[in-house]
This record gives C-alpha cells, sequence and structure tokens, in this order.
C-alpha cells in the first residue's frame, strides 16, 4: 500500500495527513478530501473514492490536438522563414 500527503480540501485550513494513496497521486497535491477536524466541524462528508472527473479523456484528447497544432504551425513558420 502506498501512502501519499493530503492536504484539507477546505481553503481556510491548513491541515495536512498522510493517508492511503487512492489516485496513485495523479494530483499533486492530493486536495479532494477534507480533514478530520473539518468533517466534524462543519459536517463535510470525505468521498470513499476521488471524484472521477467525466471529461478527462476528452481533454486529453484536445491536449494532443492542440500539441498537433502547435508543431504544424511551428513547421509552416519555419519552411516560411528559410
Amino acid at each position: 500500500m502506498n501512502y501519499v500527503v493530503h492536504y484539507c480540501k477546505n481553503k481556510d485550513c491548513n491541515n495536512a495527513w498522510v493517508d492511503e494513496d487512492l489516485t496513485n497521486a495523479q494530483t499533486r497535491p492530493p486536495m479532494w478530501k477534507y480533514c478530520d477536524e473539518c468533517c466534524k466541524k462543519y459536517g463535510f462528508v470525505n468521498p470513499a473514492t476521488p471524484p472521477h472527473r467525466d471529461n478527462y479523456e476528452t481533454r486529453l484528447k484536445q491536449i494532443k490536438m492542440f500539441k498537433f497544432q502547435a508543431k504544424k504551425i511551428n513547421e509552416n513558420e519555419r519552411k516560411l522563414s528559410a
């Protein structure tokens, strides 16, 4: 089991703690959980698993397309300047 330092999702809280790494530290630093103090004080509830990003795959495709377009533009600029 891997562990990671989590930071409280509450922006007014500065707590951090070591917890199981459920996301393979895909977010740096993980900020999708509330600390125990905030859960007790404000009644927040932590999800059992990290929130799923529905548009993650779509966003990856967009980033790849933008990189491809930028590469093409750079190639065209080099041809014009030569």
